[in-house]
């Protein structure tokens, strides 16, 4: 069977200890160093929590007395906060009490989504060989990517100061990207001389002790003069190709110092305020009110699991902070012209419908989604911007002064969606201070939404093949695992199907590469839509795919249905002017008649594929 280059091999490759706990702390991938370290076969851990296997793990920050047993408070964390976490750890390990080692290490807790759930991928490297320039390219890549997923600001430079290593949020905050910084001192992208040079005392102090540091404030500011806040961790790093260099973790302070101090000043107008005459501390009360809607807002979107959870929460918060009786946040998919997710709140009201997209873009939110610019509305006045239908439901339900801002996203010619806040024609019209409040929630939530995606994205391409859009190899084993585990519980049956394309390098080798994506793409797209939603069809390499079936009732239906798979496949396919014919040969494996685990259904379906392959091709595997 052809393979692939599978998120197993690269981990393979990284010079380190890779491993992926779930919640229940059950190993679901882990590399072949970790396991040599422990003494074990890779499989003898998968599926296996270390308690399992009279593993213990202790763990000791280097400048905290306490010890924690396992990884389990690590895993907490990341999955809690929703963050990556960086640590330095003395790690101890026993096994049935005798130890197996202690090490020094730096470890990298990485929060993941999944199909079977949250998890977390852990990797440890012993710090005198923390060195991503000493990867070869697409172990490189890997780190790389592992390091850009950090909402922390990670960098290393050398002795002359020059950077060495770079992580995306690092990047950003001097406007550039890493590989621009890599080779370059901060002289390049800074024009603060005395911070740099702040910087540079910092660096060689922990360069020439040896000793880490903890900067509680410092400051970057980029060329063009925007400043941010930054708490630094410096450490000593040292390795065999480079050495004497420095570590740097920084978290970005600025929205926390910037809300903090616009609190201080809040509280200073009210004292002040307060003095000067008892008519203004309404006003002075306000204030604080919006100060706290900010805060709010930022916990929502730091704790909102689910995005609409999250959109509820900037409903409630919103209708509150601005004294509303209706608010509304949509996030539009415009490609589809649908509302892909919104929630309305009524407060002391009657409910509001959910609008839909054609409705929406024809009211006073298509204008701000348009031009990207917030809109006010007073009560009592038509609004040209809305159309006379929009108007006329408007004056219908009694909707008086209307606030819309959009949420805008770089580089998109139109707002991803909108924030309303909706009064009653009973109600004052909303102030200036309120629609400001409205643009700076809104503002938080655009970025909120932006990050979301750019994390949906990233999950959807670890987990399916970039060419079909099916699942790849890595899920369609998570999928098999679960429909094995189904099995067992229902003692039903399932199973597995291996197809492999007949014919098809001929295809590649007489009308190119390109019509031979297209003729996968085409496969796909008519297996797609026989396969049942409960089942799973994956793309597992090259012109290679495999089929989960569930809850399947005999050998017969097996076999029908694979004949089924094969029949769309002999029909020819129109390729760029080219009819093409080709054919299929299918394996079959079954659950429990043929073997009663994951790897041996496996191995016996692409046994059987192969068979049928060496002999006649596009056929099925028959039984006798």
């Amino acid at each position: 069977m052809h393979s692939g280059l599978t998120l197993q091999h690269i981990l393979e490759a990284l010079p380190g200890w890779v491993f992926v706990l779930n919640t229940r702390e059950e190993h679901l991938l882990i590399n072949a160093g970790f396991a040599q370290a422990l003494k074990l076969h890779p499989t003898d851990l998968l599926g296996q929590r270390s308690q399992d296997l009279n593993l213990e793990f202790h763990l000791q920050v280097p400048s905290q007395p306490a010890t924690q047993s396992g990884f389990g408070p690590l895993l907490k964390k990341a999955l809690k906060d929703q963050k990556n976490l960086v640590q330095q750890l003395n790690l101890s390990i026993h096994q049935q009490g005798q130890p197996l080692g202690e090490h020094h290490v730096l470890c990298m807790a990485v929060p993941l989504g999944g199909p079977q759930g949250e998890h977390v991928l852990f990797y440890l490297q012993k710090q005198q060989h923390w060195d991503l320039r000493g990867l070869d390219h697409s172990r490189s890549i890997l780190l790389q990517q592992i390091v850009d997923m950090s909402s922390s600001l990670i960098f290393a430079k050398d002795r002359e100061g020059r950077f060495t290593l770079a992580n995306r949020a690092f990047a950003e905050a001097y406007g550039t990207t890493p590989e621009q910084l890599l080779g370059k001192t901060d002289l390049d992208f800074q024009k603060d001389l005395k911070q740099i040079e702040k910087y540079r005392e910092a660096d060689l102090h922990v360069i020439e002790n040896r000793i880490p540091m903890v900067i509680q404030e410092e400051t970057v500011t980029d060329l063009e003069g925007n400043r941010r806040f930054l708490t630094t961790s410096k450490q000593f790093l040292n390795t065999p190709e480079h050495m004497e260099e420095v570590l740097g973790i920084a978290t970005d302070i600025t929205v926390l110092k910037q809300t903090r101090e616009e609190l201080l000043a809040s509280e200073e107008r009210y004292r002040e305020l307060y003095l000067q005459a008892s008519k203004l501390l309404e006003r002075s009360k306000a204030d604080l009110a919006r100060t706290q809607a900010l805060y709010r807002v930022s916990e929502a979107l730091q704790e909102a699991r689910t995005l609409q959870n999250l959109l509820d929460r900037i409903c409630e918060i919103v209708a509150q902070a601005v004294s509303a009786r209706w608010c509304s946040v949509f996030k539009l998919n415009h490609e589809e012209r649908r509302v892909e997710a919104g929630a309305i709140r009524s407060r002391n009201a009657s409910s509001l419908q959910m609008v839909e997209f054609e409705e929406l873009m024809d009211g006073l939110a298509g204008w701000v989604i348009q031009e990207q610019s917030p809109a006010f509305s007073p009560k009592g006045i038509p609004d040209p911007r809305e159309s006379l239908e929009v108007q006329a439901k408007r004056i219908q339900q009694k909707v008086g002064s209307v606030i819309v801002v959009p949420l805008n996203a770089p580089d998109r010619p139109l707002a991803m969606g909108t924030l309303t806040a909706l009064n009653h024609l009973d109600d004052p019209d909303f102030s200036q201070e309120d629609l400001e409040l409205m643009k700076a929630i809104a503002s938080q939530v655009s970025v909120a939404l932006t990050q979301r995606e750019l994390l949906d994205r990233i999950e959807h391409m670890a987990f399916h093949d970039a060419l079909t859009n099916l699942p790849n190899r890595l899920l369609f084993q998570d999928r098999l695992g679960q429909s094995l585990a189904q099995a067992r519980r229902k003692q039903s049956r399932i199973a597995v199907l291996f197809i492999d394309l007949d014919g098809f390098k001929q295809v590649n080798d007489s009308l190119g590469h390109h019509v031979g994506d297209l003729l996968l793409q085409a496969v796909s797209e008519r297996w797609k839509e026989r396969i049942r939603e409960s089942d799973t069809l994956a793309r597992m390499s090259g012109d290679e795919f495999a089929i989960v079936l569930n809850d399947v009732l005999d050998v017969q239906s097996v076999e029908r249905v694979a004949g089924e798979f094969l029949e769309l496949v002999r029909k020819p396919f129109l390729l760029e002017g080219h009819e093409v014919h080709i054919t299929a040969s299918v394996g079959i494996s079954i659950y429990p008649d043929d073997a009663a685990d994951q790897h041996a259904l496996l191995i016996h379906a692409d046994h059987t594929m192969y068979q049928i392959k060496s002999n006649q091709k596009n056929d099925v595997f028959r039984r006798s």
